[in-house]
Parts: structure tokens; C-alpha cells; sequence
């Protein structure tokens, strides 16, 4: 589980902020830029996706409603929030330089595992990415 971008902290200590991705003190900053970058392309890309694909009240009322309040577009404590996104995937960069970003926060799960909850969205992206003929081998 990732959570990205703006967020109250934990719940004990509740703060406004960039919310911290990265639990492994190893990871040198170059690759957590890089991870932050990635991560935020892929919410911008989907974001962008939804607002091209879905009936157009729904992604407006949402984002009429975000523009409403104080907050940033997607960033992270290593990504400032600007304007465009890119992401790198197979090897080959993308840029989208004119593009707006994604909401102020995200979250991903992939086979996310917890007592009362089990999510399998590991197992069924990887098929449909293997029907789709995009799985990496």
C-alpha cells in the first residue's frame, strides 16, 4: 500500500502535509525522485483517463469541488507540485509537460494482505496485463 501527495499524518499526530512513502531508509533520494515520479505519472495518467472516459458530471463535480479548496495538485516531499508529469515505463520515458495533475492525494494497493481484508488486485492486473499483452516478463 502507497499513499502519496497531501495528508493529515498518523493518527495520532495530525498534520497537514506531504505524506511519506517510504519506509526503507536505503533507498538513496535519486531513486525515491524517481519512485515519487513514476508513482504521480501513473495517478495523473488515470486521472486523466477518467476524466476522458467517464460521463462528464462525474470527474467536474469532483474537481469543481477540489478547486474549491486550498490545496496543490499531486506532489511529495521529493516531487514538488507543478504542472505536468511523466513516468518512465519499458525502458522509454514519457512526458506530459502541459498536463494538469492528478488531485492532491492518492493511494495504490497491490495485493494488499491485513486480518479482516484481502485485495487479489495483484493477481488480476497481472492477468489482465498479460491478455493485454503488456505483461513484463
Amino acid at each position: 500500500m502507497v499513499q502519496i501527495g497531501l495528508n493529515m499524518g498518523p493518527r495520532h499526530a495530525r498534520v497537514l502535509g506531504w505524506g511519506k512513502s517510504f519506509n526503507k531508509p536505503n533507498l538513496s533520494q535519486e531513486e525515491m525522485t524517481a519512485q515519487d515520479t513514476d508513482f504521480i505519472g501513473a495517478q495523473s495518467l488515470l486521472w486523466l483517463l477518467i476524466n476522458s472516459n467517464f460521463p462528464t458530471e462525474v470527474p467536474a463535480a469532483f474537481a469543481a469541488g477540489v478547486a474549491d479548496l486550498p490545496y496543490p495538485a499531486l506532489g511529495t516531499q521529493n516531487v514538488p507540485s507543478e504542472m505536468g508529469f511523466s513516468f518512465e515505463y519499458d525502458g522509454k520515458d514519457y512526458n506530459f509537460t502541459q498536463a494538469g495533475r492528478a488531485p492532491p492525494e492518492g493511494i495504490a494497493l497491490l495485493g494488499f494482505r491485513m486480518g479482516s481484508h484481502t485485495d487479489d488486485t495483484g493477481k488480476i492486473l497481472k492477468h489482465l496485463l498479460w491478455h493485454l499483452g503488456l505483461a513484463r516478463t
